[in-house]
This record gives structure tokens, sequence and C-alpha cells, in this order.
């Protein structure tokens, strides 16, 4: 699965579409994620004119279980925003 997505977030047709994005988004990703490598965040972040990109420095893959109240906190911050 790995080697899938990384093959995906590769592809140049799949990154320029996400320009096509005009939503607001918030990104959050894990500073040592070896999985999906925070340089993938910043792709995503880069690309989707809308986003914001959060790290969570001692962040791994599956932040969403080591991390659920900083994860929170973001969205909440996100959220209040609107």
């Amino acid at each position: 699965m790995k080697e899938t997505f990384q093959k995906v977030i590769a592809e140049p047709c799949i990154r320029e579409n996400l320009r096509e994005i005009k939503n607001e988004v918030l990104l959050i990703w894990g500073k040592e994620d070896t999985i999906t490598p925070i340089e993938a965040g910043r792709i995503f972040n880069k690309k989707l004119k809308n986003s914001h990109l959060k790290v969570i420095p001692k962040g791994r893959h599956g932040i969403h279980h080591a991390h659920p109240e900083k994860i929170a906190e973001f969205v909440v911050e996100f959220l209040r925003k609107k």
C-alpha cells in the first residue's frame, strides 16, 4: 500500500488536479511519518491554494491514534476561524 500511495502522489497529473480544489483544507501531518513522509504534506500544501499544514513534531503514521487531542485542537482552531 505504501508503494501505491507514493506512486499516486508522485504522479504529476494527480498533483496538478490539486490546484482545482478551491475549498479551504486543513492538512495535519506527523513529522516523523515514514509511510507518508512530511514531504507529501508539503506538496499538498503547496498545490492546494487554500490549505493550512499543521505538523505534529513527534507524529508518526496514524497520528489520529497517538495524538487525538492535538488533532482536535487543530480542527477546533481551524473551524473557529470560519
